[in-house]
Parts: structure tokens; C-alpha cells; sequence
């Protein structure tokens, strides 16, 4: 029945602005508004999430996972003197016990009894299109937004091609300069149709098979260019070594960026506008579930969360020492 109400709160956000276009600002996801939909989901949770200061500074947010003390958030420029500012207020100082780089968290421990620990599902229950909003210490969350596509393999392979879905087919609109792309001859208005002879219909499609893909290894692309088809074999970099076609003001603008954006082994998306600095958030759905951590503001409408999946293995581990960070 919250989840049947909330849909039609959310329903109606969206279709007042076409009948009073002045006011659509009001409607837009980051509106006060629009945010206290989910409060009733994400209020119970706020109790859970702590924010992390470095050396004084608020840093990231992170999430009480035992009653107590342990505390898991972003590692990523996690350095100095560590404090954990409680719902409450209250202030613990905190130590760094481990750190998972490839997935960029770090487990830190506080002296305390007694907390609101959360506990993760699996984000194999959510699918793509799916609202999910990103808990802060109020009760109303500090952003929403919708599942873009399931759990995930990031690597760092890159193909180094902006495309899109035309009635032609899957259309290159633009290509990374020094990317294997460019380095094979792509053009623009080239049609992608196979990657090592799998077919291509949608940007999604071809997200999905470079993620088996490695820097370093080669692939057969075929593509149509104008009346002909023709067969590129070339070979993936990393993105971090090409570089993005789009520059950073494309990529920047209206919001900041998280420092580390590549790397990470599986990761869920979504397109909530999540501040670097709120990164170590837990991500729920509207069930009240927590799907995971977010983890990196990895573009202008793309925010990237660790899922709980991942997560779950790893805190036996950090809890250790076996992980101490470096």
C-alpha cells in the first residue's frame, strides 16, 4: 500500500508541470518537495548513516553495519584523523581497520554500543527503471533517481565511441581521439552491428559485452558504412589512458564529479544526482531495502553504487585487519 501511494505521488509530481509550465522547477528531483515522496522510506535509515570527516572536514557518508561500532563508507582520499558524526550529533573518532581498493570502501570502528545497524538485500531484486533514493542523516534523502541498468562488470576496457539508436541502427556520434576507435577508423555515421560477431541494438547491449572485455585485449568489430560493410580488429585501452570524448564541462555541468571514476569491478547504476561528498550513502528501493552503497558521482546523470551482493562477502574481511589500508 507506501509503495502503491508512493507511485501516485510521484505520478502526480509528474504531470502538474504540463499544466503550469512556470512552475517547473518545482518538480525537479532535487526540489524539497519532490524529495519528502520517500521520506517515509528512507526516515528509518537515517539513523543508520553517519557522516565521515577527515582531518575535520565532512568527507563522506557511511553506514553503521553492527550495533557496535563498525562503520562502512568510501575510501577513496580517506586520510588523517577520522571522526564519525552521528545522527544524534554526537562525534566518535574512528579508526581506519581495512580497505577494499578495488571496490573503494573502507571499514572504519568507533567505540559505541548500541546502534541502528542497516542490513543489505541483494540488488538482484531491483530492475531497470526502478526508483531508488539515497539516504542521508534527515529523514527526506539527499537525492532519487532510477536504476539504469542491473548489477553490473566495470572494467576498464573502452572502446572510446559516443553511439545512440537510430532507425539505421546502433550510429557512432562521436569518437575518443588516441582511443582504439580512433586508432582503428571509425567515422561518424559508421552503423556498429557485431562485436566479435554478437550483435549490437542498443548502447546498453554494447556496455554489456565490452564489460567482458579487458585493456589489452582484441576484438573484431563489424560495421556498415554506408552501402558497405567492413571488419575492424583493434585493440581496448583504458579509459583513464584515452581519456573521454566528452570534455569536462560536458561531463561537469550543473554538478561535480567524484575524483575516481574508473576501476571498479561491479557496480549498480542509477542516474540519481548523488554529490561526491554524500558518496558512502546506502541506496533503497521503495520497498525499504538497502541495495547497496554508492560509491562514485561517475557523471553529469550517472551515479555508481557498490551492491550489496559485493559488499556482503567482503566485511568478514575488513573487519580483520587482513585488509589494512597501506
Amino acid at each position: 500500500m507506501r509503495t502503491f501511494l508512493l507511485n501516485i505521488v510521484l505520478a502526480t509530481l509528474f504531470v502538474l508541470p504540463t499544466v503550469h509550465a512556470q512552475t517547473t522547477s518545482e518538480f525537479l528531483r532535487t526540489n524539497p518537495k519532490f524529495l519528502a515522496a520517500f521520506s517515509e522510506v528512507t526516515a528509518k535509515f537515517a539513523p543508520s548513516t553517519v557522516r565521515v570527516q577527515a582531518d575535520g572536514k565532512d568527507t563522506y557518508l557511511g553506514v553503521i553495519i553492527t550495533s557496535d561500532g563498525w562503520i562502512l563508507t568510501k575510501a577513496h582520499e580517506l586520510r588523517g584523523k577520522i571522526t564519525c558524526v552521528l545522527h544524534d550529533g554526537q562525534k566518535l573518532d574512528a579508526k581506519l581497520i581495512g580497505v577494499h581498493e578495488l571496490n573503494d570502501l573502507a571499514m572504519l570502528k568507533v567505540t559505541a554500543r548500541s546502534l541502528s545497524p542497516i542490513t543489505f538485500t541483494s540488488s538482484n531484486v531491483i530492475k531497470p527503471g526502478a526508483w531508488v533514493a539515497s539516504v542521508g542523516q534527515a529523514k527526506e534523502p539527499v537525492a532519487v533517481g532510477v536504476v539504469g541498468t542491473a548489477a553490473r562488470k566495470v572494467y576498464e576496457a573502452y572502446l572510446g565511441v559516443l553511439v545512440e539508436t537510430t532507425p539505421r541502427g546502433l550510429t557512432v556520434l562521436n569518437i575518443a581521439p588516441k582511443s582504439a576507435a580512433f586508432k582503428a577508423g571509425l567515422t561518424p555515421k559508421d552503423i556498429l552491428l557485431q562485436i566479435d560477431k554478437r550483435k549490437l541494438a542498443n548502447p546498453d547491449e554494447l556496455m554489456d559485452l565490452l564489460g567482458d572485455y579487458r585493456p589489452g585485449d582484441t576484438l573484431t568489430l563489424k560495421l556498415r558504412r554506408g552501402d558497405k560493410d567492413l571488419e575492424l580488429k583493434l585493440m581496448l585501452q583504458s579509459r583513464e589512458d584515452v581519456g573521454d570524448f566528452r570534455t569536462e564541462f560536458q561531463n561537469r555541468l550543473g554538478s561535480d564529479l567524484s575524483t575516481r571514476r574508473t576501476g571498479y569491478g561491479v557496480i549498480l547504476q542509477h542516474d540519481s544526482v548523488v554529490k561526491p561528498g554524500d558518496c558512502g550513502s546506502p541506496i533503497v528501493d521503495l520497498k525499504g531495502r538497502v541495495l547497496g552503497i554508492n560509491i562514485s558521482r561517475a557523471g553529469r546523470v550517472e551515479t555508481w553504487a557498490i551492491p550489496s551482493e559485493v559488499i556482503q562477502p567482503l566485511i568478514g574481511e575488513l573487519k580483520s585487519g587482513g585488509l589494512a589500508p597501506k
